[in-house]
């Protein structure tokens, strides 16, 4: 999958030549759907959705280590 961002510059750029929808769709291999999102948004907006999805995954990410810390230090204590 693209970079969300390069996504976002690349509708942006074949909606302002005049491509239509479903063919955007067609040649990014994403849903009509996703499209007209991305054409909703600004570009404020879309700078902004993507640090949110790299922050969630961040926190994800630092939740996972976390368990994964205690899961093992309570095994070697068990031990």
């Amino acid at each position: 999958m693209k970079n969300k961002l390069m996504l976002y510059l690349e509708i942006k750029q074949m909606a302002d030549q005049g491509i239509s929808i479903a063919q955007i769709a067609r040649q990014l291999k994403i849903s009509r759907t996703t499209v007209y999102k991305y054409l909703e948004m600004t570009p404020e907006e879309s700078f902004e959705w993507v640090n949110i999805n790299v922050r969630i995954k961040v926190y994800i990410f630092d939740c996972l280590s976390m368990y994964t810390f205690v899961r093992n230090a309570f095994l070697y204590t068990c031990l």
